[in-house]
């Protein structure tokens, strides 16, 4: 007896030997979608057998590892973007020197109102001129002026979410969970919080969109691999999910274990673009 959702492999229908597809219908004939091609058949009981769920993960698995190795090394044959890592990263540099808040959080006190937005020009402070732009090649954000004039209303306030984000105690879904909504324009999906959290931590994925992100999980992971809790997590809690689970699975891979996590967000972008994303930043 099969049941719909069952996998089945075709071992007695002509021209269909050996395919594998899910029960789609559980009544004889049983209707079956085959898994590659998508194609709907017909098959009575003694047409089909069935194969465990495991089975199917673990083809499914090594079909995506081969061709993610396939995409890596076409990647990796371009080396057309090296250069431009390089100075993203010499850049991300000198944001750190001139902001050593991780290594002296105390600095942060040194935070003035213009260095966030300058009222008298109309103009972002350079903090945020660093991060929106000097800083752009870890990602964009094209935000508002408005958000940086509103957090540099809000000084003490703007401080006080810098001194979770350097602080190592704090996780990195608490880090992105904090009152950032506080500030007006800087809740949402805290994309202006992920890209800060990832000037201060370049060993983070610099993927600021939580759809991105879970659009890269679908695509090399699979689906499949999501926790039964997940849609009932904060935005820090899918965040820190996601980012563990994409930095696990460039480190697992010893042709993109060495790779700056720069490199892994543009290879995914280029390969696996997300709707209405065509190319990386």
């Amino acid at each position: 007896m099969f049941f719909e959702g069952d996998y089945v492999k075709v071992k007695n229908k002509e021209g269909y030997e050996g395919l594998i597809g899910k029960i789609l219908a559980y009544r004889p004939p049983y209707e079956i979608q085959l898994l590659e091609s998508k194609k709907i058949i017909y098959c009575f009981e003694n047409e089909i057998q069935k194969i465990s769920k495991d089975k199917i993960n673990k083809q499914k698995r090594d079909e995506l590892s081969e061709n993610i190795k396939d995409l890596i090394i076409k990647f990796e044959s371009k080396k057309s973007y090296n250069k431009q890592i390089e100075l993203v990263y010499e850049d991300l540099k000198k944001f750190q020197d001139k902001y050593p808040f991780a290594k002296y959080p105390n600095k942060i006190e040194d935070l003035r109102v213009t260095d966030l937005y300058k009222e008298i020009s109309n103009e972002m402070g350079e903090f945020f001129h660093w991060i929106e732009y000097k800083l752009k090649g870890l990602g964009s954000l094209n935000l508002y002026a408005n958000v940086y004039r509103n957090a540099s209303k809000q000084l003490d306030d703007f401080k006080e979410l810098l001194y979770d984000i350097v602080d190592e105690t704090v996780s990195l879904a608490d880090k992105i969970d904090a009152q950032w909504d506080k500030i007006s324009g800087m809740g949402g999906d805290k994309i202006l919080a992920k890209k800060i959290v990832c000037c201060f931590n370049d060993n983070l994925i610099p993927i600021f969109n939580t759809k991105h992100l879970e659009h890269f999980f679908d695509c090399v992971i699979g689906k499949e691999n999501y926790p039964e809790d997940y849609k009932l997590m904060s935005l820090g809690g899918q965040y820190e999910f996601l980012m563990n689970k994409l930095m696990n699975f460039k480190n697992v891979i010893p042709e993109t274990r060495d790779w700056k996590t720069l490199k892994l967000s543009i290879f995914l972008y280029e390969n696996y673009p997300p709707p209405g994303k065509e190319k990386w930043n």
